[in-house]
């Protein structure tokens, strides 16, 4: 009997972790692609240089990396530190890895 409870509350540990990180995932996609809509009102999202940088074809680590160099003004633009400045660690994170999946799916924001 004690090893039914015991498998009992495993199984339900686990039903209770996978609903939690589901949601979790769910919520980091909206936000990625909710700060992504946002990118894409300067940064183009078929990915042409038009004046401005394309940022749908970078890798998560790399719009990372940016972001963070922005944050710090070691990037030139004073748009990019304002935007990297208003954004949490966390945001930073959910946007590179929604626009990298986007990228490696070979679709646009």
């Amino acid at each position: 009997m004690a090893n039914i409870v015991s498998l009992a509350t495993k199984i339900a540990a686990g039903t209770m972790l996978l609903l939690f990180s589901g949601n979790s995932a769910a919520e980091d996609i909206n936000e990625g692609s909710r700060i992504a809509a946002t990118c894409a009102s300067c940064h183009d999202p078929f990915g042409r240089e038009l004046g401005i940088p394309p940022i749908v074809t970078l890798d998560e680590q790399t719009i990372v990396k940016r972001m963070l160099a922005y944050r710090t003004s070691e990037g030139p633009s004073h748009v990019m530190h304002a935007i990297a400045l208003s954004l949490s660690d966390d945001e930073v994170a959910a946007v590179a890895r929604h626009l990298a999946a986007k990228a490696n799916a070979g679709r646009k924001p």
